[in-house]
């Protein structure tokens, strides 16, 4: 991610020119956020998870505070939103880490796609899979997604289901995905009870001929070429 590059370079840089008081943040610099029912700060700060450690103090994540934000104002209006923390003590002034918001409406989606997979009765898709398939449909890389509606439950019976999901990618674009999953039975492999039968017929030919005293070359070459 450009913003994790860009808090680890500024960490690097403050660090060459102040070496005894090294700190680093850490946490979520993304949040998806939906609008119809919009996060409050006490749940940002659980989501984002940010941590704080000092080579001169240790853990400082208490001393984290929000001093920049133009999100809780505009939690329910669509757009990218940035808050900005740092670490309230004055020799780490100068350390801020930048949390980036998209606020988006999951009621709506910018684009309609439709992607179909197939499976077996035997091999039950979850759900990191067919995320999965999505990401490699929609060649981008997901933020975030939402099941909305969904009838696949398991493969017990074979059949078409479906399922759809609003997903996020990472060009902030909302796309409403609907999956359908056919299931098939599995194949069966009719190849051992052929060779069975052809074994049989080889060695069937084999005793009435080895009898006779007349060769059976032709047999053989007949079987190798079949295997």
């Amino acid at each position: 991610m450009i913003e994790i590059g860009f808090n680890l370079l500024l960490i690097i840089f403050l660090s060459l020119f102040n070496p005894t008081h090294r700190v680093s943040i850490t946490g979520k610099d993304v949040l998806i956020n939906d609008i119809s029912k919009p996060y409050n700060q006490e749940e940002i700060d659980l989501i984002s998870d940010l941590k704080a450690y000092s080579n001169k103090y240790g853990d400082v994540s208490n001393y984290i505070i929000l001093y920049e934000d133009n999100y809780n104002n505009n939690k329910e209006k669509e757009g990218v939103y940035i808050q900005k923390y740092k670490i309230d003590l004055e020799e780490y002034e100068n350390y801020y880490y930048e949390l980036l918001i998209y606020n988006i409406d999951f009621n709506k989606a910018d684009y309609y796609e439709e992607i179909n997979i197939s499976t077996n009765i035997k091999n039950y898709l979850d759900e990191d899979e067919i995320i999965k398939a999505i990401k490699n449909h929609l060649e981008s890389d997901i933020y975030n997604y939402k099941l909305l509606d969904s009838n696949y439950i398991d493969n017990k019976l074979k059949g078409s289901y479906l399922q759809t999901y609003l997903v996020t990618t990472t060009n902030n674009k909302v796309f409403n995905v609907k999956v359908l999953i056919d299931v098939v039975e599995n194949e069966k492999n009719n190849k051992p009870l052929i060779l069975g039968g052809l074994l049989l017929v080889v060695l069937g030919t084999y005793y009435i001929y080895s009898r006779k005293g007349r060769k059976i070359k032709i047999w053989k070459k007949y079987l190798v070429c079949f295997l």
